[in-house]
């Protein structure tokens, strides 16, 4: 014990530039966790899917989209979203579900969502890769 105290007064700023990142990082988790959509594994997704029948946005460019997507997905792009859910008049407690390839574009898009007043919004953790990875079909329209 008496080392610890040796090296943090010793290398004060080492110490507090490590407690500011740890800071930051758990300020960065609490938010996405709160303020994001809320995270589903493909076998989650699934439930969801056969229980809620959510709206699916496939969030990838549309030729990725066209090689294989969830079966009941729409094509949208990422910046075209709150338009298509506008379009749509989806009302603000319908369940969505976002995919992108890996699952990053679909937690921003998630996280605006939120912010917007859309109450059960859902991301695909780790996108299409994670769905493929599980070993779980994917749809060619």
């Amino acid at each position: 014990m008496v080392a610890i105290m040796t090296f943090l007064t010793t290398h004060w700023v080492l110490s507090s530039l490590f407690l500011v990142f740890l800071l930051a990082y758990f300020i960065i988790e609490w938010r996405m966790r709160f303020a994001g959509p809320s995270r589903l594994s493909p076998q989650e997704a699934v439930a969801l899917i056969n229980q809620k029948q959510p709206l699916v946005f496939d969030l990838r460019e549309k030729s990725k989209f066209d090689q294989g997507h969830l079966i009941s997905a729409r094509h949208c792009a990422a910046g075209d979203l709150a338009d298509t859910l506008t379009k749509l008049k989806t009302p603000h407690e319908q369940p969505i579900l976002l995919v992108c390839q890996l699952g990053q574009v679909s937690l921003a898009s998630g996280t605006a969502l939120k912010k917007s007043g859309f109450t059960h919004v859902y991301q695909l953790a780790g996108g299409v890769q994670a769905w493929t990875g599980a070993d779980l079909p994917l749809h060619k329209s």
